[in-house]
């Protein structure tokens, strides 16, 4: 999205996930964050990246899963600590790529019941 929006930094110049330094800028960005949001409604929408689609193929061999959900397990807990914040989980089996999804296949894609539980969760977390 950056790259169709113009933006190309060099590749070096990121700072990604697993790449040095990348914890400690981000608790510096979170804990900014959370100074500004404080005494405002958050939430935390706490949502991981699929291990497997709905055809039941494995992705973690295919993309960094696990590198990922640890860096967000880090990056939750430290705002759910930080933060007055109601949070939406997800159980397990929702957590599932859809195979066929619009944007392609991605541990981020999801299948159609994970989105319904998040518009059924945020509803009650904001009525």
């Amino acid at each position: 999205e950056a790259a169709r929006a113009g933006f190309a930094p060099e590749r070096d110049a990121q700072l990604a996930v697993g790449r040095p330094g990348f914890i400690t800028a981000w608790n510096k960005a979170a804990a900014d964050l959370a100074e500004l949001l404080q005494g405002r409604r958050v939430v935390l929408n706490k949502s991981y990246w699929a291990t497997h689609d709905d055809s039941g193929q494995d992705l973690t061999a295919r993309f960094p899963v696990e590198l990922h959900n640890s860096t967000l397990r880090h990056m939750y807990t430290t705002l759910e600590r930080a933060l007055d914040c109601s949070v939406i989980d997800y159980p397990a089996d929702l957590q599932v790529a859809d195979s066929q999804h619009r944007w392609g296949l991605s541990p981020f894609h999801y299948t159609s019941p994970y989105y319904e539980h998040f518009l059924a969760r945020l509803t009650e977390v904001t009525s």
